[in-house]
């Protein structure tokens, strides 16, 4: 067994150089001292022989113990003795190879090591070392008296021993003038000797010499410390200090150099040299003389100031100046006194002249050395430091060297030497710990040999170690513990190899199981004080447990073994729960009310890989979990979320199979409890009354949750009556909110009902709601029974009016179907209850409500000679009932238990009301050359609009036997003839039989656009026979459309681009034109000025006409940046060369936040990311603090007011007006319907741009912002609890609480119930207080027109609120808020107005804007759903962006959610960063519970 000694002197309880005998307050007043003595080396005052060796079995050997204790270094005084100096340590006698403790702290926690009982054995060391207490009287400075040479005085000195223990023995060193007498001697403990020191000085002088004191004792030698020496080993030093003066003193005279000497006797000589030492200084009438001149002769003030004044004692010494040039006067009446200069003595002026230029010549001299050697100085540092690599630092650029503070002048710890430890030398924990550190701080695991190739390595690893070496190279731990260990998988720990020789040692290792045969390398030569390890890797394809062990070698001499435990296991995961209790969560939606997490837990080495398999049982299974399979990693867990899926028939109990892959099966269980459920009935009677036979009537039953949990419900009959259906069957009640049940009846029988409609709630009541009512059969009659038209010529129009007329109680749906007969029109008073088909023409559809009645006029406008006689083909309710449906009619009702009027249906054949039609048509006996005139003209001078521009002519012919009287019917022509727009000739006559005339028609505008008129001929008088002349006018004037007609810019951060292209589409250009573009320039609200738009033509900017006449069309490229938060809605204006102006809406936001600007995060979610700005990584926000940016919205062109401007989406375009308003109307529809086809591809491209395509990774993202916004604002948005919203439909549903109703010419208040929530509301409750002028029980009229103006009114006073308040919402214009049908309203209430607004336009007919007269852009039915929801969804974020800072904790949810998808996509790709401020940094996490 190889052994070595280590002196512990780092352990718990030992003391080094405490005086143990003190009391603790005196040992804690030294802790500087102790703590100093910490840092000693015990090693050097303890030694050990031998300090390693080898014993063999059963031997025994013989340690000897040295102690040489040493003084300390510490401050005392002069008169005190340095402490006792007590020692307690512990020797460890440690067998080599036993290291288990010091590689477990090197590994950790993590890596499990076995844990062993080391062999050693303890040996506790105590000594004390005792000082030298000798003392000296007098001492330790002795200063003897003054004598002359050859004389010597004597100091009698004491010496007293003050130990107690020990005796001193001492000696005095010889030095020169001084004798001491005895040298040398002993004193016992506790007693005196005295000594005569003598001073005998053998030369004048004083003398201050050290006298030293040597202390013998025992003392170990250093070759050999088993024997001991009496030599010196401590010194004690002495002062001597002794004066030898001379016998004779000269005293110096010196004769006075000047006449201002220091100080001066009466005969102007100097005395003794010692007077010298008196401060010199001046009389006080010397300082107080200059401050007046009261003794001043007069002759004397105007002398010089600075003439130097002279002592009153200088007089006899003054005739001889020092300096002859200098004047002297007297102190007070400053009179010149005389000099006198002797030439014998005196310096003449060549001499003074001489002796100043060798002064300068010497100066120079010394001063050009002086510059030669700072020249050599600069060159060696240029030469050193300020060589021409230019490192890219400039001279005076603001580089400071820090500035070092007190506090960062810490006293740096002596480190301990790191040196190698001499063979001799006993080794010390501490010193160990030092090398250790030392070699775990260079790791080497790369680059090592596998066998020793340099001839240092070769050397030194072909040493044999002693077993102190042995002990230093620490190979381990001795036993790994691999713990449990899964089959088929590798596990792996580290054997560290720490060499902590100044040399190399070489480290094998043989294996030869075959569970460790993955280990490699195996051999490694490891530099000096080094560090490295090796894998153990263990695998294995047995169940059980293994225990083996392999060895290893140092330097191919020294062996070694190491022992490996494990235990193989199966894979195998752990729940953290066996059973799930889902409970309802307060507050929360319908879809994440019911769920919880399962975590799954893998304890093991190995990855599991996990699927959920559910136990499906007869009711099903209504449980899910999320992830459905996966992996699990191994040491790590996973949460899997259990969700339950509400519904009345969902089964309250599930169970799941966790299946893990070759592992274990375990079993989850899940049981949801429900809470109580409380709904109701807002109306407990639904009344049909006065149902139509054959038509559908909808009807919508309401259910209210007025409980603390969501309600779900079954209808149990969803078909009560025969043709009755209600839907949904089955749903759920929102906490605060409410379901509809959609009843739609369409009877084919006569009936009364009044029955009972149960409704099963889970957990509740079961409620009932009545229906009853009636059905009644449509008695539909028309006034004329025969329509003839006898004797119609062809090309003219005859009309016959008649009344059509419901006869019946209930409403009737009356169809003409006269696609047989296309000579044949009808035409009606009231429009508005008839339905047109696009696609069939002919057919008419008219509703008729109960007892009323509709004129109408059957138009014949015959073609050619023809004759007629048909029955007029009218369908009533549709009468053609499918042959299914008559089948399933049951005669007599079932279950007639829950009905309170049992039905009884008796089916009715409705017959439609019969009448003749009979026609003949004749040859027109006037004959007309044409009956269509068209004109059409590029360009009008409008300076001469009296002229007629544009003429036709068309001839009348009398082709008949008789006088034929004609008349034009200019009266009911229209508003284009009266503004005289179309003017004729002639407008009445009389044509013999076989006659032609000729009528001119001129055509005469006065401002471009479209003019049709109708013109009456009238023949022989009479109305009824009269055919219609049909002019149409068209003054083309150049203009352009925009595509798309209104821009919405995306929306973008501080300093980023958003950028589009715009199809510009010339039209009517008749020669080439170039544009130019006006674009508005912004004022902040500091007064500065920005332009954020830049317009750039790529293909240029000039219109170009091809050869068939046709305007090529450009493209525009518009660009946004703006590093200022601003938002804007302004117009950009397109300029040709003759100064015509179109306008381009465009719409731009640039802030940064989140809420803004998600739509760029959405088309940028694979090349942007969101880095968040903190205190840890530069910008410093306080905790909680909003950041908002203010946004600057323009105040000019504002559309957030009531009036009716026409701001909607646009074409910009000249257009004339029509004569009529109906014509207006219609014309605007005809041109709508033909610009859908052609400009389908168009309006396609501006939705994608206002939301993104299912089949796009962008839409997942919109969807995300919408479903986060609703559940917010469903949670929080609302007073009084939760209340469930849904984009766009509910919001623009819900807009007033007070419903104005009209019947029988009275209006009724229709309180639509305390319950109803309007966005107003919303807003109170966010924002803490009301809208101007909008009460919190806002009332709507009940007339059609003056409800979608108070609505846009109110939307209008809304968006001027919010952005008042910071909101970003240019592009939101009110009308966009609104319902389909009312947006339609609204549209046909703007076409209508710009009938009046062309009157404006003849006082200015050229050069006009055409932001005054444009176009509506009107949105399909698709299109606007999308910008609805759009435009919803930003009103909303806006209004939590200004209104939300008190709800701060809930905030961040919104944010949180519309990141996570953008930051899931972003680790994708990382391409570009950008930096968004966050509005709510502080509670980012919470959100997703929702």
């Amino acid at each position: 067994m190889n052994w070595v000694a280590v002196l512990e002197d780092d352990a718990v309880g030992g003391e080094m150089g405490t005086h143990l005998q003190r009391s603790t307050d005196a040992v804690l007043q030294e802790l500087s001292f102790i703590n100093r003595t910490k840092e000693l080396d015990v090693s050097t005052l303890i030694s050990c022989i031998p300090n390693q060796g080898t014993l063999l079995p059963y031997q025994k050997t013989v340690v000897t113990l040295c102690f040489s204790p040493k003084q300390f270094k510490r401050d005392i005084g002069l008169t005190e003795f340095p402490p006792r100096q007590d020692y307690a340590l512990f020797l460890r006698f440690e067998a080599v190879g036993s290291k288990d403790s010091f590689l477990q702290a090197l590994n950790g926690v993590s890596i499990p090591i076995k844990e062993t009982h080391p062999h050693h054995v303890e040996l506790a060391l105590t000594g004390s070392g005792l000082p030298v207490m000798l003392t000296f009287s007098p001492g330790p400075f002795v200063n003897f008296m003054d004598c002359f040479m050859g004389e010597h005085t004597e100091i009698m000195c004491t010496l007293k021993n003050e130990s107690e223990s020990l005796p001193v023995t001492f000696n005095f060193h010889k030095i020169a003038h001084f004798n001491i007498c005895p040298e040398k001697g002993k004193v016992k403990e506790k007693c005196t000797k005295d000594v005569m020191f003598s001073f005998a000085p053998r030369q004048a002088g004083t003398f201050k010499v050290k006298q030293v004191v040597d202390i013998f004792g025992s003392v170990a030698e250093e070759d050999n410390l088993q024997s001991l020496k009496i030599k010196p080993f401590h010194q004690i030093h002495l002062s001597f200090t002794g004066v030898c003066k001379p016998k004779t003193k000269k005293i110096m005279f010196k004769i006075n150099p000047g006449i201002t000497p220091m100080i001066t006797n009466a005969t102007g000589q100097l005395v003794a040299d010692e007077i010298g030492r008196f401060i010199d200084f001046a009389p006080v009438a010397m300082l107080r003389s200059a401050q007046t001149q009261m003794h001043t002769h007069q002759i004397n003030r105007d002398c010089k100031s600075d003439a130097l004044i002279a002592f009153p004692n200088d007089r006899s010494a003054s005739i001889r100046p020092s300096e002859r040039h200098k004047k002297y006067r007297t102190i007070f009446t400053k009179a010149d006194r005389y000099h006198y200069v002797d030439p014998d003595f005196a310096y003449t002026d060549y001499e003074e002249l001489e002796k100043q230029a060798h002064k300068e010549y010497y100066a120079d001299f010394i001063q050009s050395l002086r510059q030669r050697r700072l020249q050599k100085e600069a060159t060696r540092k240029y030469n050193s430091l300020n060589n021409p690599v230019n490192i890219g630092l400039k001279p005076a650029s603001g580089l400071r060297s820090p500035k070092i503070t007190m506090t960062d002048l810490h006293k740096e710890k002596p480190k301990l030497e790191t040196t190698h430890l001499n063979e001799d030398c006993l080794l010390s924990s501490r010193k160990l710990a030092a090398i250790e550190s030392e070699s775990l701080a260079k790791e080497v695991y790369d680059g090592l040999n596998a066998v020793p190739s340099s001839p240092q390595e070769k050397e030194d690893c072909n040493i044999t170690l002693t077993p102190k070496q042995l002990y230093q190279i620490i190979i381990g731990p001795s036993t790994i513990d691999f713990g449990e260990v899964c089959v088929h998988s590798a596990s792996t720990r580290k054997m560290h190899i720490l060499n902590n020789l100044p040399v190399h040692v070489w480290i094998q290792v043989e294996i030869e199981s075959e569970e460790l045969q993955q280990t490699s390398p195996l051999s490694h030569v490891l530099p000096p004080l080094s560090k490295t390890y090796i894998p153990v890797v263990f695998e294995t394809n047995t169940l059980g447990k293994f225990q083996k062990s392999f060895t290893y070698t140092i330097n191919n001499k020294h062996t070694g073994h190491v022992l490996v435990v494990a235990k193989a296991v199966p894979v195998a995961l752990e729940l953290s729960a066996r059973e799930l209790i889902l409970n309802p969560t307060p507050g929360f939606l319908v879809e994440t009310s019911f769920r919880t997490t399962v975590r799954l837990c893998n304890r093991r080495n190995y990855l599991a890989e996990f699927s959920w398999k559910p136990i499906v049982t007869d009711k099903g299974i209504a449980f899910s979990v999320r992830p459905a399979k996966g992996i699990v990693e191994a040491y790590k867990d996973l949460e899997c979320e259990v969700v339950w899926h509400p519904g009345f028939c969902s089964p309250e109990t599930g169970e799941f199979n966790l299946c893990v892959h070759q592992g274990n099966t375990l079993t989850l269980k899940c049981l949801a409890k429900l809470g109580p459920s409380s709904i109701q009935f807002m109306e407990q009677r639904i009344p049909f009354n006065l149902s139509p036979l054959g038509l559908t009537t909808c009807k919508t039953a309401i259910l209210q949750n007025t409980g603390h949990n969501h309600a779900y419900f079954q209808v149990l009959d969803s078909n009560p009556l025969p043709g009755m259906t209600i839907t949904p069957s089955q749903g759920v009640v929102p906490v605060g909110g409410h379901a509809d049940l959609k009843i739609d009846f369409t009877p084919n029988a006569v009936m009364k009902f009044d029955t009972r409609v149960e409704v099963a709630v889970r957990h509740g009541k079961v409620l009932e709601f009545r229906i009853g009512g009636s059905v009644e059969a449509p008695e539909i009659g028309i006034s004329v029974e025969s329509f003839n038209f006898h004797g119609v010529y062809a090309g003219s129009t005859q009309g016959i009016p008649f009344l059509l007329q419901n006869k019946g109680v209930a409403r009737a749906m009356v169809e003409f179907d006269l696609s047989k007969y296309k000579d044949f029109t009808l035409n009606f008073k009231d429009q508005s209850v008839v339905d047109y088909y696009p696609l069939r023409l002919y057919l008419y559809s008219v509703e008729l409500e109960g007892k009323s009645t509709l004129q109408c006029l059957l138009y014949f406008t015959p073609k050619e000679v023809a004759a007629y006689d048909f029955s007029l083909p009218v369908n009533v309710n549709f009468s053609e009932v499918p042959s299914s449906q008559q089948s399933t009619t049951a005669t007599t009702p079932s279950g007639s238990g829950k009905h309170i009027i049992v039905p009884r249906p008796q089916i009715l054949s409705m017959t439609a009301p019969l009448c003749t039609v009979q026609a003949t048509v004749l040859q027109p006996p006037l004959e007309f050359s044409t009956s269509e005139l068209v004109f059409q003209s590029r360009s009008i001078h409008l300076e001469i609009a009296d002229e007629s521009l544009s003429t036709q002519k068309f001839d009348l012919k009398n082709t008949s036997r008789q006088p034929v009287t004609w008349q034009l019917d200019l009266d009911g022509a229209g508003k284009a003839i009266e503004d005289g727009i179309f003017k004729f000739s002639l407008c009445a006559g009389v044509l013999d039989p076989g006659q032609k005339t000729s009528i001119t028609v001129g055509f005469c505008p006065f401002y471009p656009g479209t003019y049709g008129a109708e013109v009456p001929v009238f023949l022989n008088d009479n109305p009824s026979h009269c055919k219609l002349l049909t002019l149409s006018g068209t003054v083309k004037s150049p203009k352009i459309n925009f595509d798309p007609p209104f821009l919405i810019l995306m929306p973008v951060p501080l300093d980023m681009k958003t950028e589009t292209y715009v199809n510009i589409i010339p039209k009517d250009y008749s020669r080439p034109s170039a544009l130019q573009v006006e674009i508005p320039e912004l004022e902040l609200e500091d007064g500065d000025r920005i332009n954020p738009l830049s317009v750039q033509f790529p293909s240029g900017q000039v219109i170009a006409v091809s050869p068939e006449g046709t305007n090529v069309g450009l493209t525009c490229h518009i660009s946004f940046r703006s590093s200022r938060p601003v938002s804007f809605l302004r117009n950009i204006f397109f300029i040709d060369d003759e100064k015509n102006r179109f306008s381009l809406q465009v719409a731009a936001t640039a802030e940064n936040c989140l809420l803004t600007v998600y739509p760029y995060l959405a088309f940028h979610c694979t090349d942007q990311q969101i880095v968040l700005r903190s205190d840890h990584n530069g910008i410093i926000y306080k905790n909680g603090e909003a950041v908002l940016h203010p946004c600057y919205t323009p105040g000019s062109l504002s559309h957030s007011t009531s009036s009716s401007s026409l701001y909607a989406v646009t074409n910009s375009a000249y257009e004339g007006s029509s004569s009529e308003s109906e014509n207006m109307l219609e014309n605007e529809w005809v041109k709508k319907d033909e610009a859908d086809s052609q400009s389908q591809e168009r309006e396609n491209k501006f939705q994608l741009s206002l939301f993104p395509d299912e089949d796009r990774e962008e839409y997942i993202f919109f969807q995300k912002v919408i479903t986060a916004v609703q559940n917010w604002f469903t949670l929080f948005g609302w007073s009084k609890g939760p209340n469930p919203i849904s984009i766009p439909h509910s919001l623009r549903r819900d807009v007033c609480k007070i419903q104005m109703t009209s019947s029988d010419e009275k209006v009724i208040k229709q309180n639509l119930g305390k319950d109803t929530k309007t966005v107003y509301d919303m807003l109170l409750h966010l924002s803490g207080q009301l809208l101007p002028g909008i009460t919190s029980s806002q009332s709507l009229p009940s007339d059609p027109i003056e409800r979608v103006i108070q609505l846009h009114w109110q939307h209008s006073t809304m968006l001027t609120f919010l952005k008042s308040q910071g909101a970003c919402l240019p592009h939101v214009m009110p009308e966009f808020l609104l319902q389909p049908d009312e947006y339609k309203k609204w549209i046909g209430l703007q076409i209508a107005l710009k009938v009046p607004m062309t009157e404006l336009q003849k006082a200015n007919t050229k050069n006009s804007e055409i932001f005054n007269n444009k176009s509506l852009f009107v949105l399909d039915d698709n299109v606007f759903e999308t910008m609805s929801k759009r435009v919803w969804t930003d009103v909303l974020l806006q209004v939590y962006k200004v209104h939300c800072r008190h709800v701060i904790s809930y905030s961040t949810k919104l944010l949180n959610d519309i990141c996570k998808y953008y930051r899931k996509i972003s680790n994708k790709v990382r391409l570009n960063s950008i930096i968004i401020s966050f509005e709510y940094p502080k509670c980012f996490n919470k959100w997703q519970k929702n």
